[in-house]
């Protein structure tokens, strides 16, 4: 007979923090995850910081039920083709490190639908980042209005020295610093975002060639 074809199908791992799923730790079922599968992450609060170092999909119940609380950077993501949505990201507060989602040096990622809101520097940040789209976030509320070498902390989504991403339909409003933030990035789409009522604590900044004054919706450096 034959040979059987053999077929590759991708998991979905739950994730229940009261043990309903299998396991009760977020980072736990990362680490236990094949590239491409998915990680559903039931209702409930999670006293983690995550890294993500593989391709994957992480989906929480419901931005208003699932919640992942944590210090200095949330969730990090170093990997390619990481999604990660459906989450309240929030309650890092240590000044001038906590960050909601914080991705680095990757590219086709897809963040959407998050609450990254009530972190002490950003919400979402991307650093030397490529074709991802960050959609139908609300980083709300970012900073403690610390004053750093005249710098306040305090922005919704900030991407630095990145380039070819989206960034569309998110709210960003109440933060001490600006809404959005790009510095060094290019050939970005910028559409259809809330930007309001930033800026609560403008702070003057003396820089090589001009003197500006932040507390705005979308500032482009």
């Amino acid at each position: 007979s034959g040979a059987e074809e053999v077929i590759y199908t991708r998991s979905t791992i739950i994730v229940n923090a009261s043990g309903g799923g299998d396991y009760t730790h977020i980072q736990w079922a990362i680490d236990n995850a094949s590239e491409g599968d998915k990680i559903f992450v039931e209702a409930g609060t999670y006293y983690e910081n995550i890294v993500i170092n593989k391709s994957i999909t992480l989906s929480g119940e419901s931005i208003g039920a699932t919640t992942i609380m944590g210090e200095g950077r949330i969730i990090t993501i170093f990997s390619n083709y990481v999604n990660v949505t459906g989450f309240n990201v929030t309650g890092s507060l240590i000044p001038f490190e906590g960050i909601g989602i914080y991705l680095e040096n990757v590219n086709h990622c897809n963040i959407s639908w998050n609450n990254c809101s009530n972190n002490s520097y950003c919400g979402i940040a991307l650093r030397n980042v490529s074709n991802t789209v960050v959609s139908n976030n609300i980083c709300d509320s970012e900073g403690t209005g610390d004053d750093y070498y005249g710098y306040t902390t305090g922005i919704g989504i900030f991407l630095n020295e990145s380039t070819s991403n989206q960034i569309t339909q998110n709210t960003c409003s109440n933060n001490t610093w600006s809404g959005i933030v790009f510095n060094n990035t290019n050939n970005s789409l910028i559409s259809e975002n809330i930007c309001i009522d930033n800026g609560g604590w403008p702070t003057k900044v003396n820089v090589p060639t001009h003197e500006e004054e932040f507390g705005t919706g979308i500032y482009l450096v």
